[in-house]
Parts: structure tokens; C-alpha cells; sequence
């Protein structure tokens, strides 16, 4: 059993994944009031899965890898005033974009703080994608969708935090993509629960905690990773795929509860996948050929 708990793909999938679902169970047998606050599943999914593969983060955190747990906590807690406090799609826009900033200013404030370079441009273009993910996520179009296509943001969260791990990965990063992983795992819980009929509501908690996690760890990929940021960029085109089924997918498709969620997991596999195929070209160029490695 300890071997099994020790495979990281397991500490990266199926931990997660059966602790939010656990963490579901219990919540739904709460009073009816405290199903509003289901998405803190999948923060409890990710921070067992940190904890199994990591352990207890230090108190004080002073490394990046550290620092995600405490990321994590954030995440939920601004979540959870969002979703008690914060009606206007504006103010959910503006606490996220605050959350976005915290976290990615946490992880590389060294680096921030260091003279100008390339790092400093690139690091505003995430910032300024990730804040277009969020308005995307977040705006009141998207908060007022109908039963058939509320859960469409929770697929794509999902899709791009796997082209994210698997973009770790190749930069030789496996921490990082251990912990894209678990959030992936984590909201595939609330996805799977709707998929097979049950209703959770994904509420400003379940949107917050991924919108706020990926900025950190797209921070630890640029700073302190060998993986090239531009295939990250492709992901962003994920966020706007909801465009493409409402013009290509029949409607009796989009309106059933079952199809859509594959279609729409589909449809994103595709920058997703030109994502991974990119750094993976990228990783190719720009390694040594054995003639090199033998002349050094």
C-alpha cells in the first residue's frame, strides 16, 4: 500500500481525485446552506495530494515550491469571501486579479525585483493572459449560464492544468507537474459528479482556487524552469473554445448534459495538445546533438 502511495502518478490523480470526491460526500450531508461551498473539494484534494507527495510545507516558506500550499489556502479563502460577499461580476473580476497578482508576485519577487530583462516582459504577458482567463471565467455571462453549459469553465481548468503539468514535465520540473496534476485531478471530481447527473454548482470557490494556483505555478515554470513559455501562450486559446462548439456542435449536443463536457474536453484537447508538441520541438532545438555532448 505504501509503494502505491508513493507512485507519483497516483499522488498526482487518484489521491486527489477520491479526496474531493470524499470531501463532497461529507458536505452534501451538511444542511442544505453549506452545498453553496462545495468547491472547497477541490482544495482539499489538492493540499492532501501536496501533502502526501511533499509533506508539511514549512511554516515560514521561503523556496517557490514551498510557498503553493499557502497559495492554495489563499486561493480559498479569497473564494469564499467572493462567494458570501461579492455579487457584482466586477468585484468577482477585481478580487481575482488581486489573487492572480499575490500569487505570481509571492513566487519570483527576487526575480521581480532584479534589473530589467526579457524575464520581466514575459512575466507581464502571463499576467496579462491569465487575467483574460479570469474575466473570462468570471464574467457575468459566464456566472449566469444555464444548467447545460456552467461547467464548461471546470473542463477547460482541467484540460489546461494538464497541458501545464506535462509542460512542467519536459522542463524538468516534476514537482511542478505533480502539483498541476493534483489540481487537475481535483476539479475532475466536481466534473465527474456532473457529468453523471448530480448537481454541484461551481461557485466563485471552485473557479478561484484554479485561477490562482496556475498563475503560481506558471511563475515557477518561467523563473526557475528550462521550459519555453511561448507553446504556454496557445493554452490561453482554450478559454475561448466555447465560441467554437456554439457555431460547429449541433445544439441538441450542446444542451445535453452528457455530450457537451466531452465535446468541450475535445475541443480544448486541441491547443492543449499544440502546446505539448511545441515544447516538446522546443526541447529538441534547443538540446545538444551527442556530436556536441562529445566535443564538450
Amino acid at each position: 500500500m505504501s509503494d502505491l502511495l508513493m507512485n507519483p502518478g497516483v499522488q498526482s490523480s487518484l489521491i486527489p481525485l477520491l479526496t474531493a470526491l470524499a470531501v463532497m460526500g461529507l458536505i452534501h450531508r451538511l444542511p442544505t446552506g453549506a452545498h453553496q461551498f462545495l468547491g472547497l473539494s477541490v482544495l482539499a484534494g489538492f493540499l492532501i495530494a501536496s501533502y502526501v507527495t511533499f509533506g508539511l510545507p514549512v511554516l515560514v516558506p521561503v523556496a517557490s515550491g514551498q510557498k503553493i500550499v499557502y497559495i492554495a489556502i489563499i486561493s480559498g479563502g479569497l473564494g469564499l469571501v467572493a462567494q458570501i460577499f461579492l455579487r457584482s461580476g466586477c468585484f468577482l473580476v477585481l478580487t481575482s486579479f488581486f489573487g492572480i497578482i499575490l500569487s505570481f508576485s509571492w513566487i519570483g519577487w527576487k526575480k521581480i525585483f532584479a534589473p530589467v530583462s526579457m524575464e520581466h516582459l514575459g512575466a507581464l504577458l502571463i499576467l496579462a493572459g491569465c487575467g483574460l482567463a479570469a474575466y473570462k471565467v468570471l464574467s457575468i455571462r459566464h456566472r449566469n449560464a444555464d444548467n447545460t453549459n456552467k461547467n464548461d469553465d471546470l473542463v477547460i481548468l482541467a484540460v489546461v492544468s494538464i497541458a501545464i503539468a506535462l509542460n512542467a514535465f519536459m522542463g524538468a520540473s516534476a514537482s511542478i507537474a505533480q502539483n498541476s496534476g493534483a489540481l487537475a485531478a481535483s476539479l475532475g471530481a466536481i466534473i465527474i459528479c456532473n457529468w453523471v447527473g448530480l448537481n454541484v454548482p461551481p461557485g466563485p470557490v471552485t473557479r478561484f482556487i484554479p485561477l490562482i494556483i496556475l498563475p503560481a505555478l506558471l511563475a515557477q515554470i518561467h523563473y526557475f524552469t528550462k521550459a519555453n513559455m511561448w507553446p504556454l501562450a496557445l493554452l490561453l486559446l482554450a478559454f475561448f473554445t466555447g465560441n467554437l462548439a456554439h457555431r460547429f456542435v449541433p445544439p441538441y449536443i450542446q444542451k445535453s448534459k452528457f455530450m457537451r463536457p466531452i465535446v468541450i474536453g475535445a475541443i480544448n484537447t486541441i491547443p492543449a495538445i499544440a502546446s505539448v508538441v511545441m515544447s516538446w520541438a522546443c526541447l529538441l532545438y534547443t538540446s545538444p546533438s551527442p556530436r556536441d555532448r562529445q566535443k564538450s
